[in-house]
């Protein structure tokens, strides 16, 4: 035999064996040698066709892996597609099912594998882009989350849920405009995507668009009339607008849809109470409570409504029920109001340890011991009025109008919400979010001038013994939102909670006239415990005034009558833990 012949031959036994890579390598060698033998190229060809052919797994252990994902049972999901890629390791779909299952039980280097196995497998799928965007969401990888969005829809233009993941990811990221557009986008190729109108409801809410909102949770509804979700919303936007008779109705339905819809208890019960029917409201939150029994905002505002009643004793029993850094708090201020001054101070010490950073104890303790005249064992900040610093945007710009214009400009491509009632806020606008994370130019520059004068800070004050300053935070993570006081506009007497250092930035001031308007009080009482001999500073802003304080000194905005615009920016360091 020749050997032309010994080698086809060799090549025929290599195929029958199923090793195909090393028979086409023999064949691709004798074709170059005889280049017209065409039976040899023939046989390649063949081959060549056989090995594109696709063995799919039965369609079994395919329904068995897809319905153990859609249960949620993803655990036994993995199982099962590392079964079937064990077999077929060119399966696309059992690559991606691994990947949104690992996904969903955050485990991300697995997930990314998964997904990028399945691209492997079929570079163009978009499908797989998107999951793994969405992989990259999860984790705040927002770059490559938004470059694998992209790549999908370079693949499948009409691509919806595409659009709406970069929606979702531009929403986070406080680039509202083109998360609006990405969510019309998202309904133009699928119109029916209830869920997309529904967020594009909570957008347009954002911006104050408050009937462009309500109409795009009244499309969800028309698709899917039974999303519990939407009809909540739609509560939601009339009792922000005191429509509470038709805000009640809107929950009860998505009550009647959800019999176990948290939420929408919680929310009924604030339509009750602003119809005063306490009765129906306590009903709400007992439901709420009995959802789930550690909601402790339920237990709060329980406990909040006995206070206002002036029903210290029961409100103290409510909030001790509860044992949390706010209800500890809150029992302190019924403890001072019931004239109990030893069991106060017997509390701050017996949890001076667990509350040595609850801001709301340390507000208080600063209280209660320029009253007394006596110190307690809560050492955050004893004296904070004291701690107050300040500085000026002129020391880092030329032109401080062109500057602070600048700045707003910016601000007006971020939503906000008008007298959020979960604010201390009246006559204004605040917005949401955070205004330094992914900032544009000018508040990207404004958040450098922050972390220089907070270093500037911890310089003035260093040598002072508290726990502001011994436990400094050593990462410089600051959290900002601006403020928008229109004529007679306000804040009321408040702290940074969860905080550690707060600052304000003035963009926009109004003159002061005679009374102080639209400058920034600092204060030891706080809105239900005060006297009218507690220590305080009044400080009327000039623009581009910057000021720092203890995230736990009150302070409020003193109202003005000029018709004109107060606007600031509010940042608070945020603790290291």
């Amino acid at each position: 035999m020749s050997v032309l012949g010994l080698n086809f031959d060799k090549a025929q036994k290599l195929i029958k064996k199923g090793e195909i890579d090393s028979a086409k390598i023999i064949l691709k060698n004798i074709l170059l040698k005889y280049p017209q033998n065409v039976r040899i190229r023939k046989t390649l060809e063949n081959l060549v066709d056989k090995t594109t052919e696709v063995i799919l797994p039965s369609e079994f252990e395919i329904k068995e892996m897809m319905v153990s994902y859609e249960n949620g049972e993803y655990e036994k999901t993995v199982h099962l597609a590392i079964a079937i890629t064990e077999r077929f390791q060119n399966y696309n779909l059992a690559w991606k099912v691994l990947g949104a299952a690992y996904l969903e039980l955050k485990d991300y280097l697995k997930s990314e594998i998964s997904f990028k196995k399945a691209l492997q497998c079929n570079p163009n799928d978009h499908e797989s882009l998107c999951n793994l965007g969405n992989l990259y969401q999860e984790i705040e990888n927002f770059d490559d989350a938004e470059f694998h969005y992209k790549k999908s829809l370079e693949l499948k233009e009409e691509y919806a849920e595409a659009y709406y993941n970069l929606a979702v990811l531009y929403a986070d990221l406080n680039r509202s405009y083109e998360a609006e557009v990405n969510y019309r986008k998202a309904i133009k190729f699928k119109p029916d995507f209830s869920v997309a109108h529904s967020n594009l409801g909570s957008l347009l809410k954002d911006f104050k668009r408050i009937e462009d909102a309500e109409l795009s949770y009244k499309k969800a509804l028309e698709i899917e009339p039974n999303l519990a979700v939407s009809h909540y919303n739609i509560g939601l936007i009339q009792n922000d607008l005191g429509k509470y008779k038709e805000g009640m109705k809107s929950l009860q339905k998505a009550i009647s849809l959800d019999s176990e819809y948290g939420e929408a208890f919680s929310e009924l019960g604030r339509s009750f109470q602003a119809l005063k029917k306490f009765e129906e409201s306590e009903i709400c939150y007992k439901k709420m409570l009995s959802i789930d029994p550690n909601i402790s905002s339920i237990i709060i505002n329980k406990g909040t409504r006995l206070f206002n009643k002036k029903n210290y004793k029961e409100a103290l029993a409510n909030f001790d029920l509860y044992n949390t850094e706010e209800t500890r708090a809150k029992a302190l201020e019924c403890l001072y109001l019931m004239g109990q001054t030893e069991e106060i101070y017997n509390r701050i010490q017996k949890n001076s340890q667990i509350d040595e950073f609850n801001l709301n104890i340390a507000a208080f303790a600063s209280f209660i011991e320029e009253k007394e005249k006596k110190p307690t064992a809560n050492k955050f900040c004893p004296d904070p009025l004291n701690f107050i610093y300040y500085s000026n945007l002129t020391n880092y710009c030329k032109d401080i109008n062109d500057y602070t214009s600048k700045i707003i400009n910016e601000l007006n491509y971020i939503p906000s919400i008008w007298e959020n009632p979960s604010r201390p806020l009246k006559k204004g606008f605040q917005s949401n979010g955070d205004l330094f994370k992914n900032p544009k130019p000018n508040l990207d520059y404004l958040k450098s001038i922050l972390i220089r004068e907070i270093n500037n800070y911890y310089e003035k004050f260093k040598n002072h013994s508290c726990t502001l300053i011994d436990k400094w935070p050593k990462k410089k993570n600051i959290k900002g939102w601006y403020v928008t006081l229109k004529e007679q506009g306000y804040q009321t007497s408040h702290i940074h909670p969860l905080g550690w250092l707060s600052g304000v930035i003035y963009l926009k001031v109004v003159p002061p006239l005679e009374n102080n308007e639209g400058a920034i009080e600092f204060n030891l009482s706080g809105p239900n415990c005060y006297t009218t001999q507690s220590s305080k500073i009044i400080h009327n802003p000039k623009l581009g005034d910057i000021i720092f304080f203890p995230s736990s000194l009150y302070h409020r905005t003193i109202p003005f009558s000029t018709d004109s615009e107060r606007i600031i920016i509010s940042f608070d360091l945020q603790p290291d833990f």
